[in-house]
């Protein structure tokens, strides 16, 4: 297993923190987030679940990575999680359209205008991006 890095910013409370996530995958992936002095570590079946398993961790200390894979309109297809390894997923747009999404890094850091979101918040709106269908408002 090959461990990876990535800086990015956290919030903590609404002040921005230096962060640092690393990250391995293979049976179980793992992602450790380092927030301050603050160490989570957690494992899913893919990146983007442990990732989850991190950002639940963080939620209850009231902390916020400002990644790619935190923002509400960020979600990976189970295809592109087997392909990537839970590595990648889709920016969404609702209203859905026909086109194919754009694939994002989750451990990139994410664009100022991002919307971030609870682990929660993120999976209701996939649901509802995913109800919306094609040409759907």
């Amino acid at each position: 297993m090959t461990w990876e890095e990535a800086d990015v910013q956290a919030v903590r409370a609404g002040e921005p923190v230096a962060s640092r996530l690393r990250f391995a995958a293979g049976d179980v992936c793992r992602v450790e987030a380092t927030v301050g002095e603050l160490v989570v570590r957690g494992e899913g079946p893919d990146l983007f679940e442990a990732l989850a398993s991190v950002r639940r961790h963080l939620e209850a200390r009231s902390v916020v990575l400002a990644c790619n894979g935190s923002r509400r309109d960020v979600f990976p297809s189970p295809m592109l999680r087997q392909a990537s390894g839970g590595r990648f997923a889709y920016e969404l747009e609702i209203p859905r359209s026909a086109a194919r999404p754009k694939t994002v890094d989750i451990f990139a850091p994410a664009p100022e205008s991002a919307v971030l979101a609870s682990v929660d918040d993120q999976r209701a709106w996939f649901e509802r991006w995913r109800d919306s269908g094609a040409g759907k408002g």
